[in-house]
């Protein structure tokens, strides 16, 4: 039952702000991977008969496409463009189609793109054209060499996770396995606060919960003794858990703000987007789709999505729901405030029967380690009840 889900559970995924605009003259749907960009990035779309110089100016970069313009569409484009010469703008192009390409010239400073190269060709050219990191470089300097090559491979994985939602898309086994091992080594070797003050070096505040759920979770399966295959699983199952939000639009997972009930429900499907993921994933361990799908269900089986109760849910479920709430209640939301540690430890154990407690009850040497490794992170925030909140 939903009205029995922690406000906490629903941690919504942002990126570093950024607003791409998509300008068309024939049309949206004309060209379909625009409704997939909004995926990759905070996407605004736009009639190109309707567009202004502020938007342009605005944004950080534009899309033009350029199929069914009219003369009178191209004409207004060309206006608002003029004013601002230094606005950055891709406009695909189909390869051989001269009136395209001189249309596009006469938008000022355009970057080609050849549509024949794919979707995923697009976003990087796009990331590219931007060319601002997705962390603080200059600060995860102050991490060690282990750390921040750990960092980078799992933020690649995330980073690929969403061309995995498209129809043809695959998870890459390969960097998933790399991730893990380089992750389950820095626990082993450097512990939870050192992993952390590397997570918090990202710009994007989702990308910064898997990292954190991820290190949580390998952390806590070390302490518990488990064997070094099974940190790996539960590591893979921490970068994993929230796939599904890759499939949600930007728009709505950066919204600062409270969400509407409509944008409320949409990220409330994440568990299921991500179910429709991993159910074509044949080479992804069913442990992983597991961590992934269930980790929002709970021991007295008032969690979703099917409300499943004690032992059909295994301990590699139970240790990700317990860390996946965890991290969210000790992260800082532009609508909240972190939870200190030890606040966010009594509120696991103030769920009761809804996780294991027998597991909380070992959760809380990797509480004291974090309390102990962050005395300024948010000490003073008082214990409030667990409320359903929409914009958590």
């Amino acid at each position: 039952m939903l009205s029995n889900v922690p406000a906490y559970v629903f941690c919504v995924r942002g990126h570093i702000k950024m607003l791409i605009l998509l300008i068309t003259g024939g049309g949206f749907n004309n060209a379909d991977y625009f409704k997939n960009l909004s995926r990759f990035f905070s996407c605004k779309h736009i009639e190109m008969s309707k567009v202004s110089s502020s938007d342009i100016s605005e944004a950080e970069l534009s899309v033009v496409d350029l199929k069914g313009s009219s003369p009178t569409s191209l004409k207004h484009l060309r206006a608002v463009t003029s004013a601002d010469k230094g606005a950055k703008i891709v406009c695909p192009l189909t390869k051989g189609d001269r009136w395209e390409m001189v249309q596009s010239g006469t938008l000022g400073q355009v970057k080609h793109f050849d549509r024949a190269k794919g979707f995923k060709a697009l976003v990087l050219t796009i990331r590219e054209f931007i060319g601002k990191p997705d962390c603080d470089l200059e600060r995860l300097q102050n991490s060690s060499k282990e750390v921040q090559q750990a960092f980078h491979k799992s933020t690649a994985l995330l980073d690929d996770l969403p061309f995995a939602a498209t129809e043809d898309g695959a998870i890459s086994v390969a960097l998933m396995k790399q991730s893990a091992s380089a992750l389950t080594g820095v626990m082993q070797e450097e512990g939870i606060s050192a992993w952390l003050g590397a997570v918090e070096c990202h710009h994007s505040h989702t990308f910064r919960h898997s990292l954190y759920v991820a290190g949580l979770v390998t952390s806590f399966a070390q302490h518990l003794g488990w064997s070094s295959e099974h940190q790996t699983m539960i590591a893979a199952g921490g970068l994993l858990h929230d796939i599904g939000k890759t499939k949600i639009p930007l728009a709505i997972l950066d919204k600062p703000g409270a969400l509407t009930d409509e944008e409320f429900d949409t990220i409330k499907k994440h568990r299921l987007f991500g179910e429709e993921i991993l159910q074509r994933a044949n080479n992804i361990p069913n442990e992983i789709k597991r961590m992934a799908v269930c980790h929002h269900e709970y021991i007295d089986g008032s969690g979703y999505p099917y409300g499943l109760s004690g032992d059909q849910l295994g301990p590699t479920v139970r240790v990700m729901t317990i860390c996946d709430i965890f991290a969210a209640m000790t992260e800082e939301r532009s609508y909240k405030s972190p939870m200190s540690p030890r606040v966010a430890f009594a509120n696991l154990i103030d769920m009761g029967g809804k996780l294991d407690q027998s597991l909380v009850k070992k959760f809380k040497d990797i509480v004291m380690d974090l309390h102990s490794s962050q005395p300024n992170r948010s000490a003073a925030v008082k214990r409030s009840p667990l409320k359903q909140a929409k914009a958590s």
